[in-house]
């Protein structure tokens, strides 16, 4: 398995986080893995074997070549059915609405082909993307495309980045509201059309995140320690965070592979 990961250029830094491909031979045995919710926006674009969406009841439907995926308040699991070829855009929090304009709102929870929400990433630019067979050049070609058709952000998103920054770092929702001097309301209503979730969800979110972080990088010795240095202070809520954002216990999760969702473990 062949995972790469590159910053933006400088211009791009404010809405894009990072680019990442990802490569694996075909296997006809993988198993299932959880996407688990971090925060993010993200367009991916498939170049290989299709993936599938495993839904409770046994069902599946295949992913879209050119996907996006919006915020996420519950976890999915899915799996590859061949031989895998990716390459990914993660938006910053706030990212893909200074973009393009778009309510974050209206794609949470949704996964749709990219070109139905964004009609310039035509069938054609993914078959240039194709054509391109290194990592470096499918991001400057990302980046091209993004210059030439939204040259410039739709208006100021400063408060609402600082708000993610510290949600991030774990300030209760109604102490950020204060320090933004605005109500708590008014902080929900642009978190949502800005991010695409509310402040509260987002916040659970970071803590998760921060959760998984310290469990992969092996920094707490046992998962009551990583909990508590990650933020929580009962085990009720972090079982309630693994079934929703994981579809697993803690102890079936830390049990379990999953290679795949590893390498995505939000850096914050």
């Amino acid at each position: 398995m062949i995972y790469l990961e590159s910053p933006p250029s400088p211009h791009l830094r404010s809405v894009i986080k990072h680019f990442w491909a990802l490569e694996h031979s075909a296997q006809t045995d993988a198993a299932p893995e959880p996407v688990m919710p971090d925060g993010c926006i993200e367009i991916v674009f498939n170049f290989s074997d299709r993936f599938r969406r495993l839904y409770a009841d046994g069902n599946f439907t295949l992913q879209p070549r050119t996907l996006i995926a919006g915020q996420m308040s519950r976890g999915i699991v899915i799996a590859p059915s061949g031989a895998v070829d990716l390459f990914g855009i993660r938006f910053r929090p706030s990212g893909f609405f200074s973009l393009s304009g778009l309510p974050a709102s209206e794609l949470t929870d949704r996964i749709e082909d990219v070109s139905d929400i964004w009609s310039s990433l035509e069938p054609l630019f993914y078959e240039r993307l194709a054509s391109l067979r290194s990592f470096e050049e499918r991001v400057t070609a990302f980046e091209q495309f993004v210059l030439k058709s939204f040259p410039g952000t739709n208006g100021s998103t400063t408060e609402i980045d600082h708000a993610v920054a510290m949600l991030a770092d774990n300030m209760p929702v109604r102490r950020l509201a204060k320090d933004l001097e605005w109500s708590e309301r008014r902080l929900e209503r642009h978190f949502l059309r800005t991010v695409g979730v509310k402040p509260k969800l987002f916040a659970r979110i970071s803590r998760f995140q921060r959760l998984l972080r310290m469990l992969e990088s092996g920094d707490a010795t046992t998962l009551a320690d990583a909990a508590i240095a990650a933020g929580y202070y009962d085990q009720p809520h972090m079982n309630r965070d693994f079934a929703e954002f994981a579809q697993a216990t803690p102890t079936e999760f830390r049990a379990s592979s999953h290679r795949i969702s590893e390498l995505f473990v939000s850096g914050g």
